[in-house]
């Protein structure tokens, strides 16, 4: 009975492509990594989402570059990410007018100059676009008096106009820093 021998070489190209095949794998990308995006990267995902009509997941996403904008401090990504986070909430939550007008207070309160120039702006710019659209509604309503109305739905024509004001009026409070402000 002869013994079949494997020659060097094969053994070799086997030991090596045993190798090559079972040893290290590529880090995955998992959230913590995640967070090592570019702002561009982001915005190219929200793109791409967006695009497809998953606006739910757009949303998140945007809210990704949200916290990261509100970490690093970035106002201009903050306004846009707050922009967009508009945008998605409106398609995609019930009531989405009260929810975004407590995140935009919220935000008004926690964002620096000159965001929340902006932000106090586009605040005030939701309350008329609201009245707007619900004038109906506010022309019958009589004022109401010694109740804590936080709740838009309740409010009168004159609470509406009083809070639209004061927001534009919060806009142009530092007047002359903000003609100092680069626009670019």
């Amino acid at each position: 009975m002869r013994k079949f021998r494997f020659p060097l070489l094969l053994l070799v190209v086997l030991a090596l492509s045993t190798v090559a095949f079972i040893g290290p794998k590529p880090p995955q990308q998992n959230k913590g990594q995640a967070a090592a995006l570019t702002y561009g990267q982001y915005w190219k995902k929200v793109d791409s989402l967006t695009k497809k009509g998953l606006s739910k997941s757009a949303l998140d996403v945007v809210m990704d570059v949200y916290q990261k904008a509100k970490t690093e401090n970035d106002q201009e990504q903050l306004v846009k990410a707050i922009i967009h986070r508009m945008k998605f909430q409106s398609m995609t939550e019930e009531d989405e007018t009260k929810k975004i007008i407590n995140d935009l207070t919220k935000d008004c309160s926690q964002i620096k100059f000159p965001a929340n120039a902006i932000l106090h702006s586009m605040l005030a710019e939701t309350y008329w676009s609201y009245y707007q659209q619900n004038r109906y509604r506010f022309l019958d309503r009589t004022q109401t008096v010694n109740f804590q109305n936080d709740d838009i739905n309740t409010w009168d024509a004159r609470k509406i106009f009083e809070e639209t004001l004061k927001h534009y009026k919060l806009s142009l409070a530092n007047a002359s820093q903000l003609q100092k402000v680069q626009v670019n």
